[in-house]
């Protein structure tokens, strides 16, 4: 029977009760991978939105995997965030870089020691405005029902490799919205981002939600991935390479990231907590 060391983590939480809860699993490296059951089936007993499996490789990086309640996926920033402070805080890692190989390739992930910071170097995912045969505006219709939000304020919406973004022209929209679930489940994609410009007076350059029904994920208090897309979009619109960003969830998150010009890389960094062990 699998009984391995589990981590309870909040990533990209700035205090207690914040950030985005994330299990992280540590599994001895001398033996081979569980099957992909028990690792479904501990996910789900884990009961948060992502656990992360981490496993020691013979060449010193680890490899990772990411599994919601009732799917593994591609890619995952906060449980990657909280699967690095795990190898930090049980001392598995004294080295200030983690290499993780994973789905998506080989991620970086450093951690500052005197701010804590931890900084994770992912692979940008381009916005993309090609919505295959439908109209934008059939599009934009349909998300604007399934987020319950005026389809009249929708300025932009645009597709990554996992999510679709809307775009809305206050960012009030983002609080209010009060999402179909069953409606968002329909559309054949990972997630459904809703963003706006932050208020002037917020310390945020920008403001999102994250739903995802379809792969056991309601909604997501911070997901890191999501700004492997909303990033590279700010930082057009805006004209910067650096921007903070604030996910709007219960629990609310912030992100700092860093794009740096003519690169397929970007910086997303974050602080976690220990919930339990």
């Amino acid at each position: 029977m699998l009984r391995p060391k589990t981590w309870k983590i909040e990533a990209f939480a700035e205090g207690s009760l914040q950030g985005n809860p994330a299990g992280v699993v540590i599994l001895p490296g001398q033996k081979p991978w569980p099957d992909d059951e028990i690792l479904q089936s501990l996910a789900k007993d884990v009961g948060f939105l992502e656990t992360a499996y981490v496993r020691r490789q013979s060449d010193g990086k680890f490899h990772l995997r990411w599994f919601t309640p009732t799917v593994e996926v591609d890619l995952c920033g906060h449980a990657t965030l909280a699967a690095a402070f795990a190898l930090w805080e049980s001392a598995t890692v004294d080295s200030a870089l983690i290499t993780f190989t994973s789905r998506s390739g080989d991620l970086a992930v450093t951690r500052d020691p005197s701010s804590e910071r931890i900084t994770l170097d992912f692979p940008v995912d381009p916005p993309a405005h090609d919505f295959a045969a439908q109209s934008s505006e059939e599009i934009r219709s349909s998300l604007a029902a399934a987020l319950g939000i005026d389809a009249g304020r929708i300025i932009d919406c645009f597709q990554g490799k996992f999510d679709t973004v809307v775009v809305v022209n206050d960012e009030r929209i983002i609080f209010r919205c009060a999402p179909d679930m069953a409606e968002l489940e329909k559309f054949d994609i990972r997630g459904v981002i809703i963003t706006a410009r932050s208020a002037p007076a917020s310390a945020a350059d920008f403001t999102s939600r994250f739903f995802a029904p379809k792969y056991g994920v309601p909604e997501d208090p911070v997901t890191g991935s999501a700004h492997c897309l909303l990033g590279p979009y700010w930082a057009g619109e805006l004209g910067v390479h650096s921007l903070i960003a604030y996910q709007a969830s219960e629990r609310g998150g912030l992100l700092y990231l860093e794009m740096p010009p003519d690169s397929d890389r970007i910086f997303i960094s974050g602080h976690a907590r220990l919930m339990l062990k």
